[in-house]
């Protein structure tokens, strides 16, 4: 097997985790505990693969909460 690039097996913490997502640790956390975010458990630390954030941010999966209306912006002031 292949050794893979850094950037596809690099695990953060969920502070950085947090950061990277625009949440706060809390909501990176509950997110985590329920799947909504994927997550590694190590002992009592939850660790985030960096590219499955990507994945997230990418189709905007992690930055908008469900239970919340839709936004609607309108143009003009």
């Amino acid at each position: 097997m292949p050794i893979q690039d850094e950037w596809q097996t690099r695990l953060i913490g969920a502070h950085e985790a947090a950061s990277r997502l625009g949440l706060s640790i809390w909501t990176v956390y509950a997110w985590a505990r329920t799947g909504r975010i994927p997550s590694v458990r190590l002992g009592t630390r939850r660790l985030f693969h960096v590219r499955d954030l990507e994945q997230l941010v990418a189709n905007g999966r992690a930055l908008r909460d469900p239970d919340s209306p839709p936004r609607v912006f309108h143009a003009g002031g």
